[in-house]
């Protein structure tokens, strides 16, 4: 009798953590790592550096989702978790320096030319025009990091 109530409770906490896992929404399920990094003709690659818990970050993420049907073949995004990964926190200080930007918050992120920090709905038209206009630019960030 013992065991089966602990295993009823084992089973209703996986469950549950199964459940909470398929409704958070965020990069982490697609989190990069500088070697995800590939370079393509014709397409933008955007860096975007977050941090669990952000809701902002949280909100640009679906915004990338919301726009991935129209404009998903002009763009490779590539998500920087930032607080877990030491790694991701040196890459976002070597990008925020070739673009000459200083890293005063989360998300941050490289879209082409263009450096944006922070998110909110006024920023969306912004983010498509830096797809659109990164997609005709040789310029890459993070190809300088990594040549």
């Amino acid at each position: 009798m013992k065991t089966k109530v602990i295993m009823s409770v084992i089973t209703a906490g996986l469950i549950a953590l199964v459940i909470i896992a398929s409704l958070t929404n965020s990069p982490s399920d697609n989190g990069s790592t500088i070697d995800d990094v590939v370079f393509e003709d014709g397409i933008v690659n955007i860096y975007y550096f977050w941090q669990e818990g952000c809701a902002h970050c949280d909100a640009q993420f679906e915004f990338f989702e919301r726009i991935e049907a129209d404009l998903g073949s002009y763009f490779n995004l590539f998500s920087f978790e930032i607080a877990s990964n030491p790694d991701n926190a040196r890459l976002l200080g070597e990008v925020s320096e070739l673009v000459d930007t200083q890293v005063t918050g989360v998300p941050f992120t490289v879209i082409g030319e263009e450096v944006f920090i922070g998110f909110n709905e006024g920023m969306e038209d912004d983010f498509t025009s830096a797809i659109v206009a990164g997609v005709d630019s040789d310029f890459d960030v993070v190809r300088d990091i990594i040549e």
